[in-house]
């Protein structure tokens, strides 16, 4: 069998080695797998290019979970608003049926709270020495066994 009655192959797998139109786009052909295969390979090792992005793609999945989480507040505002409307309704209907206004309820109210706090900082204030030197037993207690363990150690 002769190279033309084979199709004009001169081995297998090597298209028309006589035909120059065969050649041409075989070259062709493999000058473009070539150039996919470096372009494939210089994105990979482009590491600003990875690197931006990935930042792209954090950047635009953080601003999705922001907006959801804009969007839950806003329903859990409204619902605390309803609630608080509520709420406020009912003290001024209470207070009204008490005799005292609204006001006056709440200026207790705040009184009650400064009283709360005067007395925690009293508190604090009359066992500031005790709990500094427990403070100060502590950290030689650390300190004795540091240097114990670092003696045996």
């Amino acid at each position: 069998m002769s190279a033309a009655q084979s199709g004009g192959n001169s081995g297998p797998g090597v298209p028309g080695q006589d035909d120059p139109a065969a050649l041409v786009e075989d070259i062709n052909r493999t000058r473009a797998d070539l150039g996919d295969t470096v372009e494939a390979l210089v994105a990979k090792v482009d590491v600003k290019a990875r690197a931006r992005q990935r930042a792209a793609a954090v950047s635009s999945q953080a601003k999705g979970k922001l907006q959801q989480l804009r969007q839950q507040l806003a329903g859990r505002a409204g619902q605390l608003t309803g609630t608080a409307t509520g709420t406020a309704e009912r003290a001024r209907q209470a207070a009204a049926a008490n005799g005292k206004t609204v006001l006056g309820a709440g200026a207790a109210g705040g009184q009650t709270v400064q009283r709360g706090a005067h007395r925690a900082a009293q508190a604090a204030g009359r066992y500031r020495v005790p709990a500094a030197a427990a403070t100060v037993a502590v950290a030689a207690a650390l300190a004795g066994w540091l240097v114990v363990r670092r003696r045996r150690g």
